[in-house]
């Protein structure tokens, strides 16, 4: 059988026989010996996920803060020390989980070559999941699937295989209880379990640098907010005296309006108090008048007065005793 390039790599390999197929010596990987340790990583690396999207979320909360309304405390931006001890954790188990001697080795030909994982190991742990998972009805040989399976996983551009996502993954398909009859269903598998790692791995080492992040940008939202009360205190002050002047202006319009009235009330009343003694001396002479009348033996006694009116000439009737007569 020929020999096979990595696409990614540019490296020459024999594709694997059925001989280190279905007689492979263990590679001694370590999550296959400690299952439940592995799980564990999994379960607090997705923990670390969450609080980095949380924090996240915060620093976008921040940055779309509107002008005037508070910031975030700055002591709130803390992991503690749970959390903090949780992501050592996870990089020593990680590191110690993902070892180096299971990726290919391109550092003295590509000084940034991406990590490729060695084929064998890829050989071994799907050999290992194709004897656990159920096949199906099928007349494909298990060695050839495991074989040509084998050499799409380590030859896939788009999904750059991590050990942690190729364990995973192939625990998720044994566990599944669904046919493996397609290599494009494992690919598809290992290319979601290789995202959740990558988000895990994510999480991991730059948690902290999220972290830092958002303090940075609290310090700066802080400083803002603070020169935005400045401006939003010179503006409403201003708005103040504005309101202010505009209130006095009012105030002494009405004060002048009263002092008008109040001049004009001490006119009448002055031109009042002048005209009494007039009006006291027309009395005091009409007195005179009513009390000579009086001494000349004229009945100045009150009666019935009538005053001729203004206009068409009234008919007025008179009684003297049995006799009626009409006057014009």
């Amino acid at each position: 059988m020929g020999k096979y390039e990595n696409p990614r790599s540019g490296r020459a390999i024999s594709p694997p026989t059925a001989h280190n197929v279905t007689a492979l010596p263990s590679s001694g990987l370590l999550a296959g010996r400690n299952w439940r340790k592995f799980i564990k990583l999994t379960d607090e690396c997705d923990e670390l996920v969450e609080e980095d999207r949380r924090l996240m979320l915060q620093f976008v909360e921040v940055l779309r803060r509107d002008p005037g309304t508070p910031v975030m405390e700055l002591a709130k931006a803390e992991m503690g020390d749970y959390a903090n001890a949780m992501v050592k954790r996870c990089r020593e188990r990680l590191e110690w989980f993902d070892r180096p001697e299971y990726y290919e080795d391109d550092s003295e030909d590509h000084e940034d070559a991406e990590k490729i994982l060695k084929l064998e190991v890829i050989v071994e742990r799907l050999t290992m999941m194709y004897a656990c998972a159920d096949s199906g009805p099928t007349d494909t040989e298990p060695e050839g699937f495991v074989r040509m399976l084998s050499m799409h996983v380590y030859g896939a551009n788009d999904i750059n295989l991590t050990y942690p996502a190729l364990e995973s993954g192939c625990r998720a398909i044994e566990k599944a209880q669904k046919p493996v009859r397609s290599i494009g269903y494992v690919l598809e598998v290992l290319q979601k379990h290789q995202e959740d790692w990558r988000k895990r791995r994510q999480a991991i080492y730059q948690i902290g640098h999220t972290l830092k992040r958002l303090r940075e940008a609290i310090l700066e939202a802080q400083c803002k907010l603070k020169r935005e009360q400045a401006v939003m205190a010179v503006r409403d002050a201003k708005r103040e005296l504005q309101h202010m002047r505009y209130k006095l202006e009012r105030l002494r319009k009405k004060e002048s309006e009263a002092d008008l009235a109040h001049q004009e009330a001490i006119a009448a009343r002055e031109a009042t108090e002048r005209a009494i003694p007039g009006v006291e001396l027309a009395l005091q002479t009409a007195q005179a008048a009513l009390a000579k009348l009086k001494a000349d033996g004229v009945d100045t006694s009150e009666g019935q007065e009538s005053f001729p009116t203004v206009g068409k000439p009234q008919r007025q009737q008179m009684s003297l005793g049995h006799t009626r007569c009409t006057v014009r």
